[in-house]
């Protein structure tokens, strides 16, 4: 295994630390984790993380829905994905057709049949 072959000085470096963080989240699923190291990527590992960030943002939202009925604030998403913006958010809500509450909220229950249905 790849990870054995490591010596400590090669654990210490910023980017191979920053990837070890990054498997580690990614196999406990923890989107949190993982989406906070996505946002702090160090070099180009952003880009590389780019290719599987989308799946994973769908996954946790799915997860957020279940969790936080009857409603979940935008801004509640976006911090807990690392949106860089509002904006960024609701472009990720949009390809869902999500359903919303009079104050901007995600409707959880309404929207758990619609992202179940485009997570497929």
């Amino acid at each position: 295994m790849v990870l054995r072959g490591l010596t400590e000085q090669d654990k210490k470096d910023a980017i191979v630390k920053h990837a070890m963080d990054v498997r580690l989240s990614w196999s406990l699923g923890n989107y949190f984790s993982l989406c906070r190291l996505h946002s702090k990527a160090p070099g180009m590992s952003a880009k590389i993380m780019d290719w599987f960030m989308s799946r994973e943002r769908k996954r946790a939202l799915k997860s957020l829905l279940k969790a936080y009925r009857p409603s979940l604030p935008v801004s509640f998403v976006q911090s807990t994905l690392s949106f860089p913006s509002r904006e960024d958010t609701l472009s990720f809500l949009s390809q869902f057709d999500m359903k919303y509450t009079s104050d901007q909220s995600i409707d959880c229950k309404a929207s758990q049949v619609v992202s179940v249905n485009a997570s497929q």
